[in-house]
């Protein structure tokens, strides 16, 4: 489970998906740039050097966290390194090391999965997991200078819902070795040794475990209880989410369109497709071929807005017009308005109506324009 692909299609539909908390975020911060990323063999390779330079301090402040900050270690991954940077990551990890959950009892870099579906699961790696008298810290690193606390929460809640699973299966299904938790949680033996480390074969409640994000390069550590409720809600979550995903995977794989597909500009980020992205295209610049636009200029757009705006306009009360039109002529009996329409009593809907029993009172004639509906032709 832990390096499967996310995604499994057959017959152009989503079979299985595995989601991650940063998965799911990316969706959430943009469907395009999630299909961008994640269907791999369906769109061109994407050039992410950029993205991955970015984030190399990151990843290197992590291998110096799996190595508990051992000086010997860090000499040797930061050799060949710009003095400034060697600096900078010295500095972050000197920080990290004097912080209380830094034990001989903690573990890192654990991978962890939940089941919420035969279809849907939920992975990731947690940095640390400090085991202590009060319960169970789960830690998570950040190198930003730019902490926000209240979103990467999101993240640890999703691998408290996975420790919060996967310490119940071990305890109903009593699992004691490392190679029993493996086979039936699709865990490596090493991960499974580290999770029965730090849980002691027992199940973790979710009161007894606390979200910690440290902001190094910050200095500043957030911390977050967790509750039942909250598990039950981010498994909700995680499932609407799933949803949605597998609705927007099947679609794009119905009509291969990008530009289909919804775009929240100006949420672009890290996103490696930020500059050539046909769907952020279309939507700076609404022209009808958005692979080879021409360039509209602001006051194209505004000229085309004011037109289409005014005809839409007068569009709408010519509609007006014609329905209550129809509705007086089926007061009068002109049975071709039954035919091809549903004339609805008051604001309820039935489509298609097989029987309309109307009369003729002002308030219907207020609500015309809504009493309306067309059947198939």
């Amino acid at each position: 489970m832990e390096r499967e692909q996310a995604i499994t299609v057959e017959n152009n539909k989503v079979t299985r998906l595995i989601l991650s908390p940063s998965s799911i975020g990316r969706f959430d911060n943009c469907p395009a740039g999630y299909i961008y990323q994640s269907l791999k063999g369906i769109l061109p390779n994407i050039d992410s050097s950029e993205m991955k330079s970015m984030a190399l301090a990151g990843r290197t402040l992590h291998s110096i966290s799996e190595e508990d900050f051992d000086d010997e270690f860090i000499e040797s991954i930061l050799s060949g390194e710009a003095e400034s940077k060697q600096k900078d990551i010295k500095e972050m990890s000197k920080t990290a090391s004097k912080r209380s959950y830094v034990t001989d009892s903690s573990r890192t870099e654990v991978f962890l999965m939940a089941k919420l579906k035969d279809w849907l699961y939920l992975r990731g790696y947690a940095d640390r997991l400090s085991p202590d008298h009060e319960g169970l810290k789960i830690v998570d690193l950040k190198s930003t200078g730019d902490p926000r606390p209240y979103e990467d929460r999101q993240q640890l809640m999703g691998y408290a819902f996975c420790i919060s699973y996967m310490s119940q299966v071990i305890k109903e299904k009593g699992l004691s070795t490392p190679t029993e938790v493996s086979n039936e949680l699709y865990v490596s033996e090493k991960d499974a040794r580290k999770l029965l480390d730090v849980t002691d074969g027992k199940e973790i409640s979710p009161d007894s475990m606390s979200l910690v994000i440290d902001y190094v390069r910050a200095d500043m550590v957030s911390d977050f209880y967790v509750t039942e409720s909250d598990l039950v809600s981010y498994g909700n979550y995680v499932i609407s989410v799933a949803n949605r995903i597998r609705r927007t995977i099947n679609s794009f794989l119905a009509h291969r369109d990008v530009s289909k597909i919804e775009h929240h500009p100006g949420k672009c980020g890290f996103c490696p497709m930020k500059g050539i992205c046909i769907a952020y295209k279309l939507t700076s610049n609404p022209h009808f071929n958005p692979v080879e636009p021409d360039n509209l200029s602001t006051s194209d757009i505004l000229r085309e807005l004011i037109d289409v705006d005014d005809i839409s306009k007068r569009s709408t009360e010519r509609a007006k017009v014609l329905k209550r039109a129809l509705i007086v002529r089926s007061v009068e009996g002109d049975p071709e308005v039954t035919k091809h329409c549903s004339v609805i009593r008051g604001t309820t809907s039935s489509y298609p109506a097989k029987e309309v029993v109307l009369r003729l009172v002002p308030k219907i004639m207020k609500k015309a324009t809504k009493n309306v509906q067309f059947k198939d032709m």
